[in-house]
């Protein structure tokens, strides 16, 4: 069954709708792929922010938050399942965090809690953490 998290977009089909073969991605970062964790947007969210990457993909993360706590996270990307598995991975990372907690998370951080990325797509992991860096700086 495919997961259809675009909407009508005039026959445009997102890039992670078109990779089948996962086999060079962690079991987590498959998983976070297969479910699209977080993906999606919020109803009414505090803090929302959009970054297109040098590679064309572009994410949006928006967060709800409670004070200074990060209380949901969600995003949104037209990229690669790499991309998938970073905005899935960056928005599980910043849940419970305050803001300043959030801000010191790194690329290494998301790379490593997935398990590693495949070659050519640890950019993906910088792309999410601007995207975060992008959302945060609107508060």
């Amino acid at each position: 069954m495919t997961n259809n998290n675009h909407r009508d977009s005039g026959g445009f089909v997102p890039d992670y709708e078109l990779e089948t073969d996962l086999s060079d991605y962690s079991a987590l970062a498959q998983e976070i792929i297969r479910n699209r964790d977080n993906m999606g947007t919020l109803p009414e969210p505090g803090l929302v922010g959009k970054v297109k990457g040098c590679c064309g993909d572009s994410i949006q993360i928006e967060l709800r938050l409670t004070g200074d706590i990060i209380q949901e996270a969600r995003f949104t990307t037209d990229g690669c399942s790499a991309t998938v598995a970073v905005g899935g991975m960056i928005t599980n990372l910043v849940k419970g965090k305050t803001l300043n907690q959030a801000q010191q998370i790194s690329s290494k951080d998301i790379i490593e809690s997935l398990g590693g990325l495949p070659n050519g797509h640890r950019h993906c992991a910088d792309l999410a953490i601007k995207t975060l860096q992008a959302t945060l700086q609107r508060e």
